[in-house]
């Protein structure tokens, strides 16, 4: 497949990487000559200008953006958007909140073109998503993200946004999993009993993991059915 990594960084530079491991043709823009050169063994990279994306890329054209700040995203739309037609689509696998993605979804459908909001996992060099947008983009597109995925990592959570509400809610738990370890360990410390207990026997993810199953999904099972009516409308 055909994809432009749309952002400078080590991040980009990851997902580039891994795009050229998995045989895709990858197009870069805003990566420096220093992230080309350590690319170059892995295949080969074409560097372009912002602008002369859309002409480059093969149709139904396909932009992965990664870790991009909302202003910048917002300010490359406006440049894209006049030379995006029906089918493209953008991908976003950075930290956006998941109500920007519902506004930049709309603003792409009138051209026809999509907006697949992507929650990355990460665990050592294992990758899963968690990807939100139209389902049919979704299939278009779901051999790309099952050619970077650890198996089984792909999961559809709903309508636009849904992938970052889903990262959100993720994030969210295993902050509150942290600090409920934390304060176990505490009281078993300052109890006045010897409790020889490890753990391990705690860790949600143990059995899935010694199965090398991706520890995801866990809680993209529970979360990503109640993501999909949760956020595609704003509160009243």
């Amino acid at each position: 497949m055909h994809v432009a990594v749309m952002t400078g960084g080590l991040e980009s530079e990851d997902l580039a990487r891994r795009l050229l491991k998995a045989g895709h043709r990858v197009l870069a823009c805003a990566l420096d000559d220093e992230s080309l050169e350590r690319l170059a063994h892995h295949g080969r990279i074409e560097r372009v200008s912002l602008e002369s994306v859309p002409a480059k890329l093969s149709r139904p054209r396909v932009l992965w953006f990664a870790t991009t700040p909302a202003r910048e995203f917002d300010a490359a739309l406006d440049k894209l958007e006049g030379s995006l037609a029906k089918d493209d689509t953008l991908v976003d696998s950075g930290n956006t909140f998941y109500e920007d993605d519902l506004c930049r979804a709309k603003r792409l459908e009138r051209r026809g073109a999509f907006l697949l909001d992507a929650g990355v996992f990460k665990e050592g060099y294992r990758l899963s998503f968690a990807v939100g947008g139209d389902f049919a983009a979704f299939e278009f597109l779901r051999p790309l993200f099952e050619s970077l995925a650890f198996r089984g990592g792909v999961c559809h959570c709903g309508g636009p946004g849904a992938g970052h509400f889903v990262r959100s809610l993720h994030e969210r738990t295993e902050h509150l999993l942290r600090m409920a370890y934390h304060e176990a360990r505490e009281c078993i410390e300052a109890s006045p009993y010897k409790v020889d207990l490890g753990f391990s026997e705690f860790l949600l993810f143990t059995q899935r993991y010694c199965k090398g199953q991706p520890c995801a999904d866990l809680p993209l099972e529970g979360l990503a059915a109640m993501a999909a009516p949760s956020v595609t409308s704003r509160p009243d």
